[in-house]
């Protein structure tokens, strides 16, 4: 393609890469407790008190995108992939936390270091963006409105117990937790991006979330998670379907 072409194609393939930590509530299906017996010096590093919660989403995709009225707006959907990372912990090796679980046989109470969970989603985003500041064909900053939907397509979490020996309890007690994260995910979310244009008109996006929220529920079964900035890294280069040269 031409360098006229490319500066006047509206078409652009971008590759998207982006991510924010987790924090929140730890999910109420989880029941720490403080064993009887335990020395009162210790309470505190021993009860629901003392477990927290903390997680990380990453993301990466590929999306076309197509500009109009002049590059002022630019619509833009594709397909992403969603990988979380959660864990429930006290902070401490020496100060484990004790999970409180029932079975057939009863009840049990378990020391553990914590519960990992990993989760991966596959969905398709729609966005829109509007270009409001600065040269649109060398640098601007623009704002970001997005929806995505779409599908859990793996997961795993698992219990760190404190002896390994228990390790093959592992299902059970998740079984008598509740039910798994659910599979189907929904958000939406807005940001502040710029924009600069490179050489052979390719474009270089850098957004900053503004608002975000989760609206699909029981996606994580760990936390009630709110989350945090983070940044997204955008690179896309443009393409003309109907240019033969």
């Amino acid at each position: 393609m031409s360098a006229k072409a490319q500066r006047d194609s509206q078409f652009h393939i971008g590759l998207e890469s982006g991510g924010f930590a987790l924090e929140g509530k730890i999910d109420d299906r989880w029941d720490f407790r403080q064993p009887t017996d335990y020395q009162p010096a210790y309470r505190y590093y021993h009860g629901s008190e003392k477990a927290y919660g903390e997680g990380t989403l990453f993301y990466v995709g590929i999306k076309p995108q197509l500009a109009l009225w002049n590059d002022r707006i630019t619509l833009a959907s594709g397909v992403r992939y969603i990988h979380v990372q959660e864990r429930i912990t006290s902070g401490s090796k020496t100060y484990p936390l004790f999970l409180y679980s029932t079975s057939r046989e009863g009840i049990d109470l378990f020391r553990v270091n914590g519960i990992d969970e990993s989760l991966g989603y596959l969905t398709i985003p729609m966005e829109v963006n509007l270009a409001v500041i600065g040269n649109r064909h060398v640098w601007h900053i623009y704002v970001k409105g997005g929806v995505q939907a779409g599908m859990k397509i793996h997961g795993k979490t698992e219990i760190d117990f404190v002896s390994d020996k228990l390790d093959k309890y592992n299902d059970e007690v998740l079984a008598g937790i509740g039910k798994a994260p659910a599979s189907f995910f929904s958000d939406v979310y807005t940001s502040i991006g710029v924009r600069f244009i490179l050489r052979n008109a390719m474009r270089l996006s850098l957004d900053f979330p503004a608002f975000h929220s989760i609206l699909s529920k029981g996606n994580f079964s760990l936390l009630n998670s709110q989350t945090f900035p983070g940044m997204q890294v955008t690179i896309s280069t443009p393409v003309n379907f109907f240019s033969t040269k």
